[in-house]
């Protein structure tokens, strides 16, 4: 019981800070952010050359571009796969997972949704602990923080133009030292200061599967390589297109394009879909690197695209078939970790 009211009250903390604003403002205030960004990102642009681009749009290459996305998302999926020890999920079924609550989340105002909606889904329908679920959702992102700090930390010794990321720099690297600390911390059995934290029965839970992860460097090590590709495989997608529209960047570059552009999506409110905010993320760090011209628009389009639409199919086909409602998300990880809890007593 402990377990499922602990879970109840973390989403219901969510949900509640979410709901404060009326949802019309919510969107509203969303819609006006990306149109001002939008306008910020294109009021330059010269008409003529972006129908330019667009005559000559490689079409090959963005399939090329877009098979790039794909590889970098399965891998994404190989490194949760890797780690989970004792669970059966196929990488096939965390393909679907992420992409799930990718899709959903990609479509919010406020994107805060796509851990709690993989977490349902893997609870519920593949079988999965929501303490294992939980623990290894929290490694990854802590995975992805530190590759991306690696990979700008590289781009700043090649790249000079880099160094105006100085801000994120500074922000990722606070970021990846608090959250490596509290996993440490957690997985060591507790916060000092906080003894109570660690004799609730789902944190105990956690740490438990903390614990095993930390006995198994190699899948450690595997899933760090698993999100370095990813990385790479992600800016690899975008490097085809840029380089087919003629733009010359460096593949690292590209990297840190997106990397940058992803973080500033998620942390920003928007539109749906995050229209014109991602656009004008594309725009801002290409001007870092000296790129500009009509070909900015076909491309920053061109990857909202394959960035976006992918995930929300995926979700529109996934999410009904497995009889998830998205509105009821604290009903249903309610009932997925009390059933948990139930099995772990049984044992």
């Amino acid at each position: 019981m402990k377990d499922r009211f602990l879970l109840e009250n973390i989403i219901s903390l969510i949900k509640s800070a979410y709901r404060m604003i009326p949802a019309w403002i919510r969107v509203a205030v969303g819609v006006i952010i990306s149109a001002v960004l939008a306008w910020l990102a294109f009021r330059d642009q010269n008409l003529e050359e972006v129908l330019s681009a667009f005559k000559g749009y490689p079409v090959i290459d963005a399939l090329l571009c877009l098979l790039l996305f794909f590889i970098s998302l399965w891998f994404r999926a190989v490194r949760w796969r890797v780690l989970l020890v004792d669970e059966k999920t196929s990488t096939f079924q965390l393909f679907l997972t992420q992409n799930a609550g990718t899709g959903i989340n990609n479509m919010l105002p406020v994107r805060i949704l796509s851990e709690p909606i993989q977490l349902a889904l893997v609870t519920r329908n593949y079988g999965m602990k929501a303490s294992t679920a939980l623990a290894t959702l929290v490694t990854e992102h802590v995975l992805d923080v530190f590759a991306t700090a690696c990979l700008m930390g590289l781009g700043v010794l090649l790249l000079p133009e880099i160094r105006g990321f100085s801000l994120q720099m500074i922000g990722s690297l606070v970021l990846f030292t608090v959250s490596v600390s509290v996993l440490l911390l957690m997985a060591r059995g507790g916060i000092p200061g906080l003894p109570f934290i660690g004799r609730i029965r789902y944190i105990q839970q956690w740490t438990q599967a903390m614990a095993t992860l930390r006995h198994e460097p190699k899948r450690l090590i595997l899933s760090f390589v698993s999100t370095v590709v990813h990385w790479l495989c992600l800016g690899a997608s975008g490097w085809v297109l840029a380089d087919a529209l003629g733009m010359d960047l460096h593949f690292l570059a590209v990297v840190v394009m997106i990397v940058a552009a992803t973080f500033f999506v998620n942390s920003v409110p928007s539109a749906p879909g995050a229209l014109g905010t991602f656009e004008y993320a594309i725009h801002v760090t290409l001007g870092f690197f000296g790129v500009t011209g009509g070909a900015v628009v076909p491309f920053s389009l061109s990857m909202h695209v394959i960035l976006f639409v992918p995930p929300a199919c995926i979700a529109m086909f996934v999410v009904p078939q497995l009889g998830i409602g998205l509105f009821n998300l604290r009903r249903e990880l309610s009932k997925d970790t009390l059933k948990d809890s139930d099995g772990s007593k049984q044992q």
